[in-house]
Order: C-alpha cells, then structure tokens, then sequence
C-alpha cells in the first residue's frame, strides 16, 4: 500500500501513513483530447518512534485545492527551414499550442503534533476566510504548546497578500488567486515583541502566469513576452526575452527581520551564475547558393549575387567548390560589411 516506514542509523522509525493524491489536466488554446493523470504527490509523516520507547504523533485533517499551475506551450518548425537540398517539409505549418495545466489536490493539513510524554503543539487556522491565493486552504494563523494541559507558549502569525498589477476587482476567483500571494507580516509570541518581515517592494510583480520570467523563471520585468520560448538563433520566430534582470528578481523577497531584542538582519541577492565553454550559439544555416557553369570552349563568366545572413550569427563558414576550365582557375571573391573583401581561389587545377 502507500505507507512506508524509514529506519535511520540511530534506531529511530519514521512512518509515513497519510497520503496526497493530485490530479492534473489541461486546457488548450487549440483543443486536444483530454488528458489528465493523478498521482501520490506526498506522503506524510504519521509517526516518530525512538529505540526507547517515546513516540511522536502527527495528526492532519483532509483538504481539497484546486490551482491553476501554469503553461507548457509547443511551436513547430518545418523540415524546410532546415533542409539544404531544397526539400519541402510539411507544406503548411503545424500551429503553435499553449496549454494551461490544471492541478486538484486532496492534500493532509497538519492540526496537532502529540507526543508519548504528555506534550502537543497544535495548529489553528483562520478559519473566517479562505486565502485569496489559494482558495479552499486558510491561513496558519495561531501555534500553541501545552505541557500537559498548561498552555506553556503561544504564537500568533499575522499575514498580508501581496497584489499584484494587473489585478482587477471583476476577477473571478481562480483568476484573483493568480495576482495575491500571501505575505506574512511578524510571529508574536505571548507577552514578547513580535518578529516583524519586511520584503523587497518596490518592484510590483505581475500575475503568477505571467510570461515575463527569465531562466530561471524569476520576474525580469519583459512584459511584453507573449510566450516562454526564447528565440532562436537562425529561425524566423520572435521569442520571448529571458534574459535576466537583478533588481526585477528581488521582487517581494524577503529584505529584512525586526527581532524582538532589537537585531535586524539585513538580505540582499544577486542573479544566478553560471559556467559555459563551447559554442554559445547553435551554427546558423543558410541555404542561399550561387552557380555559374562555363562549359569548355566558352568565353570565362562572372556572376553575381548577395546571400542574406542573420545578424545575430557570429561567424560565417563559407563552402564552395569549382571545377577549373581549360587548365586555368575558379575564383570566389566574397565582399561584405565595413570593407570586407576576401578572394576565394582553387589554386588546384584537378579542383
């Protein structure tokens, strides 16, 4: 069944009886047949056993979500835009598809952690009203500790939502959930200063659907992206830029913590690094040719012609071959740019 138990090198046993079940579908811009699969998405711990006997007990009770997840999107190229013979791909092109991904979720949500020595800790939930970001689930909103039936320590957890631009009163639900997120604001203790967050805030973030993603897909301010492909060196389709910005990264990120004895630690990031040796760009083909035949006896020809070459190539390989008339020599002079001339020549009479 879907329950497990781990044994670690200590002796200690840790059982995972409750389990998370989700369901996935999709909705596509072009319809396709419906497709949808579940799965066990997580399993949860039931209980902790030590080799002296002491146990630890979870307990949780069922929930039920629903989410929009996110994009996967398809675009096809043609045979042709690859092909150096001049053979014809698919004669009209496959169109593009988006499809959103659908997520339900029968999930576990912790109420209580009790123990064989007479502890607990429960967890209590505002229960007045459903996240905006994530209907069907509250937010944690109270932790209490009792020794026995002594309340012996008490937190309360007071949140916020960040909203995003874009947001607009007449949203349904589903599509408000994509512009809040939940901001914990500070976790008071009873009787103590409170932990106070401060975020990164002067960047406004999009709806979680958005396209403006980078890499790695943290918010990079491009707007204006109506996918998440990137373009492609060589291929005549305008992709999205996911380039990454630093500042746009920060968004709402947690920038600072008021302790309750004064500290305030402060955080600051930096984008992703990353390594690379080889060629950065895929080779740019194009399938541009010339061709001059002078058959023997005849007076030497000359042709001209101008091949188009993507700006974004960085190098240019130039193949060609000749077949020398009469003993004498081919020749291939190649112009370009800010005064490029090159002379290609076949100084081989048997080339």
């Amino acid at each position: 069944g879907n329950k497990f138990k781990i044994v670690d090198e200590k002796g200690v046993i840790y059982e995972f009886n409750e389990e998370e079940t989700t369901l996935n579908t999709s909705e596509c811009e072009i319809p396709q047949p419906p497709r949808s699969f579940d799965y066990s998405s997580s399993f949860y711990i039931k209980k902790i056993e030590t080799p002296y006997g002491d146990e630890i007990y979870f307990n949780y009770e069922p929930i039920i979500y629903n989410y929009d997840q996110g994009f996967s999107e398809q675009r096809y190229i043609r045979e042709s835009d690859f092909a150096s013979d001049g053979v014809t791909g698919c004669s009209t092109p496959v169109p593009s598809n988006k499809c959103l991904s659908k997520v339900s979720v029968l999930g576990q949500r912790l109420l209580n952690i009790t123990s064989s020595t007479n502890k607990k800790i429960t967890f209590e939930y505002d229960l007045t009203q459903e996240r905006i970001d994530l209907p069907g689930t509250n937010r944690l909103s109270k932790i209490r500790v009792f020794y026995g039936n002594e309340e012996v320590r008490f937190f309360t957890l007071d949140h916020d939502f960040f909203t995003s631009f874009g947001y607009s009163s007449n949203l349904s639900v589903q599509e408000n959930a994509q512009y809040n997120r939940l901001k914990l604001l500070s976790v008071k203790e009873k009787n103590n200063p409170a932990y106070v967050f401060s975020y990164f805030e002067d960047v406004d973030l999009p709806g979680r659907l958005s396209f403006a993603h980078d890499h790695w897909v943290y918010y990079n301010g491009k707007t204006t992206n109506s996918t998440l492909i990137p373009s492609i060196p060589g291929l005549s389709f305008s992709g999205a830029d996911r380039s990454p910005n630093t500042e746009m990264t920060k968004g709402w990120v947690l920038k600072n913590i008021q302790y309750p004895t004064g500290g305030s630690p402060q955080f600051d990031f930096e984008g992703h690094m990353y390594r690379f040796s080889g060629i950065e760009q895929q080779p740019v083909k194009v399938d541009d040719f010339l061709e001059l035949k002078v058959e023997n006896g005849e007076t030497p020809k000359f042709k001209t012609g101008t091949i188009v070459v993507p700006p974004e190539a960085e190098k240019i390989t130039i193949t060609y071959s000749a077949v020398n008339y009469n003993g004498g020599r081919s020749q291939v002079t190649v112009s370009g740019p800010n005064g490029f001339n090159q002379i290609l020549a076949n100084s081989d009479p048997n080339q």
